[in-house]
């Protein structure tokens, strides 16, 4: 990985640290300058480092990423939930058809087993405290899962450093989700935002390295 690429990768972290640190302290007002400034130094890793990338791959990739950040500026306020939870969900299904640009949609069984398990007994856990929201989240739950089914299948198909960066990164945004989800509908609980920022933060920083590491092997 170029320097370049690592000295990004210094500042995201150096950004991530310190938005959960003002989470965690209640500096409201420096917080929601540094939330969404992190999602943006995420951003310009594919837009910079990554544009040798396959066109259709680096476009949707790049597209979801602008999703998140406008998902997290939504999620700054819990009364735009519900708008959030709309541009994660599309970003989900950008990233989904990201993933298929590279090789077409993959059918290993037993991730698809295995995250089918998962999500019917959580969604199951959940459904009793989610009243109205029952069907959004059931349709957010839907593409998450698809699209960490397919960014796992992805590395199963070919074990590259790009492909494990992707699985990494789906397992983490679903960890993610799930912890927000039992933080906000089971039972609230101490350093949960810490758990859901670091494991967000990397999420969707995995996804966006390994549109680098792809575009680096496009250049060699």
């Amino acid at each position: 990985m170029q320097a370049t690429t690592k000295t990004l990768n210094f500042l995201i972290v150096i950004s991530a640290i310190i938005a959960i640190v003002l989470d965690v302290t209640g500096n409201v007002t420096l917080y929601r300058s540094l939330k969404p400034l992190t999602t943006v130094l995420i951003i310009l890793l594919p837009m910079i480092f990554g544009r040798m990338a396959p066109k259709a791959y680096w476009l949707l990739t790049v597209s979801g990423l602008l999703l998140c950040l406008i998902g997290d500026i939504f999620l700054l306020d819990s009364e735009n939930f519900v708008f959030g939870l709309a541009a994660f969900l599309v970003a989900h299904v950008l990233f989904t058809i990201s993933f298929v640009t590279l090789d077409k949609f993959k059918l290993y069984l037993t991730p698809l087993l295995l995250l089918l398990a998962f999500g019917l007994s959580y969604y199951y856990f959940l459904y009793p405290e989610l009243e109205s929201l029952a069907l959004p989240v059931f349709l957010y739950f839907l593409f998450i899962f698809v699209m960490c089914w397919q960014g796992v299948c992805l590395y199963l198909w070919k074990k590259t450093s790009a492909h494990r960066m992707i699985a990494v990164g789906v397992v983490l945004f679903l960890l993610s989700d799930s912890i927000l989800a039992l933080n906000k509908f089971i039972a609230p609980f101490d350093w949960s935002g810490v758990l859901v920022l670091s494991t967000y933060w990397a999420a969707v920083a995995l996804i966006a390295n390994a549109v680098v590491v792809i575009s680096n092997g496009a250049r060699e």
